[in-house]
């Protein structure tokens, strides 16, 4: 008989940003793990709050489905002997399956006739395997930092306090971390006392929702929802949309109580990003907007607990907010008796990383990146916005607002430049973005510039000093600024040698006095990491494995002009004539690859008909191409249409031609004029790379 499953693990409070992870790990866990072992399920749910994680399995089978297998014995030509009687090869065999010698039978195979055996495995016992499957799942549970606190020194995000195991109204019997699983769990650690005994999978949820328990987050969050929308009194008024701060204050509770409170309209002088920051990063607080979009004098909060003394909790959260309000506005009003330029030479003191000098040093570098990519842009018109801007856009790490509220880097820069022109104070506000995957680029271009600048800066910093990731540890963050580096020559409007850029900036170090591994270690060390980036960008957006390895070469001249490639070869690699041009220049590039030759190609010395028909074609086609390459954005479907037309006139040089002749004038102009096809394709993609049907690799 199916019944359900529970696993709930009991924590001490789990840091809320850890607890999404571990859940969506626990159900693909559990799922795969079930198939593997061949127990059926209905469903997988999981629920967490801040003290535990709950993985609920409905309808588990009572047992694994049976396997009949067939297993293949001796062959049958020695499975008799003379008077027609089983071998011993043959008796042996059932001997080793356990089966009886009347239940052997013959098969064919495509090697001939053998004696097989039916062996049917017996499913286990769900109970047995769960005992065996639920804790080697715990362990396997991955967080970005771990703990242990006990004499075996199992690690866990937190310590782990209880463990409840069930299947429907047994216990599932394990042990980790010193405890051993029961049928015990807790309520809400204030509103509730002492152990909770479940007695079947059914009463779980209702006995903890008795003990000030919401055991589902997609519950806890209508809950605030409905709350907060109950406590707003002005019409037309909403909360700032914030949905991580929903889901980091979903997780921080098990029993949600939202309240509102308010603070002096004074304080509504600060910046409109102060105000959010101060409210939501620093106490979690839900900021309210008018119908305008402008702040309100009031927030709302949600407690772990019940409405007992909310107007205590109310008082205190003011007196709280207020505080750190009164701090900010007294370091706004400090910071702007000076301007960006007058605390720039603090940098000066604040490092930037360990052999790699100060913040000011930095400032210096950035500052002369951004001209190379302007210049490089022929974009000189722009260079003294970009060189203001990256001469000022670290000046507020040297701020009072900033080394209280270091969320706010880059945009009180912004904020203290106003008087600067505009692209300049754009350009500082914005040149930290996009810090992460789904973050927005700036969206000027002398934003996008410094912030290019900045994080190449950073990531040639680190390839040059050794500080490269390692496993999952990347303390330096140069998969992040990576992957911001291709995302802004991807999507931006920047256009500039990926490559040409780490050169400058390496000799920018050396320029300084700084000390760094030798270059041409380092530049490959770099192409290899950014290629790999992007690669899993370019993977992860459907593009095939082998197109994207077949534009390496390049690739970083023009990104954007890189993946204008792979989607031409995306969109001809279906047309039934492709898989013929591939496998064409493949025998061509490997003719190549293997040949000793001069590139020394005469007209004189062409003999075939088919020779003569391969040269005037490529000589047309090559003229076309020009006309394409020249053009500031390249049409590469149409490139790759032209290019197909000389597949036919390759393919019958191969079936007519002897390339590998004796005479040597003849062969090495024949290898001249097969390099010379090579190479213009070669301006597109190495074909080679690209796996069709019937290619030589």
């Amino acid at each position: 008989m199916a019944e359900d499953m529970i696993l709930e693990i009991g924590t001490e409070e789990l840091p809320s940003g850890f607890i999404t992870p571990a859940l969506e790990q626990l159900k693909d866990m559990m799922t795969q793990e079930l198939g593997g072992y061949r127990i059926q399920f209905r469903e997988i749910i999981t629920w967490g709050t801040p003290r535990r994680l709950v993985l609920y399995v409905r309808e588990v089978g009572e047992r694994q489905s049976d396997v009949i297998k067939e297993v293949k014995g001796p062959p049958g030509k020695i499975a008799r002997d003379e008077s027609g009687n089983p071998t011993p090869a043959v008796r042996g065999f059932a001997r080793s399956q356990k089966v009886e010698i009347n239940d052997l039978f013959m098969k064919s195979t495509p090697h001939g006739e053998y004696v097989f055996a039916k062996i049917v495995e017996t499913g286990r016992n769900a109970m047995e395997i769960l005992t065996e499957l639920l804790p080697a799942i715990i362990k396997k549970i991955y967080f970005p930092k771990n703990m242990y606190w006990e004499e075996s020194q199992f690690r866990f995000a937190r310590p782990v306090r209880w463990i409840l195991a069930l299947l429907g109204t047994q216990v599932i019997p394990f042990k980790i971390a010193s405890l051993s699983s029961g049928r015990f769990t807790f309520g809400h650690r204030f509103l509730s006392a002492g152990p909770l005994e479940i007695s079947s999978t059914e009463t779980f949820r209702d006995i903890l929702y008795e003990n000030k328990v919401i055991l589902s987050q997609d519950e806890r969050k209508e809950m605030i929802e409905k709350q907060i929308k109950s406590l707003i009194r002005e019409p037309g008024a909403d909360i700032l949309n914030n949905p991580s701060l929903m889901e980091e204050v979903n997780f921080l509770i098990e029993y949600p109580t939202s309240f509102a409170g308010n603070f002096s309209p004074d304080y509504l002088v600060l910046p409109k990003e102060v105000l959010i920051t101060v409210m939501s990063k620093h106490q979690r607080y839900f900021t309210v907007l008018d119908t305008d979009g402008n702040i309100l004098p009031c927030f709302i909060a949600v407690r772990n607990g019940d409405e007992k003394g909310l107007s205590l909790v109310r008082a205190g959260n003011e007196r709280v907010l207020v505080a750190r309000l009164a701090d900010a506005k007294f370091f706004f009003e400090e910071d702007k008796k000076k301007s960006l330029q007058e605390i720039l030479y603090k940098l000066k003191g604040i490092g930037f990383q360990k052999n790699l000098g100060t913040m000011l040093d930095k400032t210096n570098r950035i500052k002369e990146l951004s001209r190379f990519i302007l210049i490089s842009m022929n974009k000189k018109e722009l260079l003294p916005y970009g060189e203001r801007a990256a001469e000022l856009c670290k000046a507020d790490l040297a701020s009072h607002m900033v080394k209280e509220f270091p969320e706010l880097q880059g945009i009180m820069g912004g904020i203290y430049a106003l008087e600067e022109e505009e692209a300049v104070w754009k350009g500082i506000r914005s040149h930290y973005k996009p810090s992460s995957v789904n973050d927005e680029l700036p969206d000027t271009l002398i934003g996008q510039v410094i912030s290019l600048a900045d994080k190449m800066d950073n990531v040639t910093g680190c390839f040059g000093a050794g500080f490269l990731p390692t496993g999952s540890a990347d303390p330096y963050g140069v998969r992040r600024y990576t992957l911001g580096v291709i995302r802004l020559l991807l999507y931006g409007e920047l256009e500039v040698n990926l490559l040409d850029l780490f050169y400058r900036a390496f000799e920018l170090y050396l320029e300084g006095g700084f000390s760094l591994k030798d270059k041409k270690v380092a530049e490959i060390d770099f192409e290899d990491f950014v290629f790999q980036r992007f690669e899993n960008h370019l993977l992860s957006a459907g593009y095939k494995y082998d197109v994207i390895k077949s534009i390496r070469k390049g690739a970083f001249i023009n990104l954007k002009d890189t993946l204008l490639k792979i989607k031409a070869l995306t969109i001809v690699r279906d047309l039934p004539e492709f898989d013929s041009l591939v496998i064409a220049f493949t025998r061509a590039f490997n003719i190549l690859q293997k040949a000793s030759f001069n590139l020394n190609f005469s007209t004189s010395l062409l003999i075939e008909e088919e020779e003569h028909n391969l040269y005037d074609n490529f000589k047309r086609t090559s003229n076309e191409l020009e006309e394409f390459f020249n053009k500031p954005v390249i049409d590469y479907t149409e490139v790759m249409n032209r290019l197909s037309s000389l597949r036919t006139c390759i393919d019958r040089f191969f079936d007519h031609v002897m390339v590998m002749v004796p005479e040597d004038a003849l062969r090495n102009n024949r290898l001249s004029l097969l390099d010379m096809v090579v190479r213009l394709y070669l301006r597109i993609a190495d074909f080679s790379q690209i796996v069709v049907e019937g290619s030589e690799k």
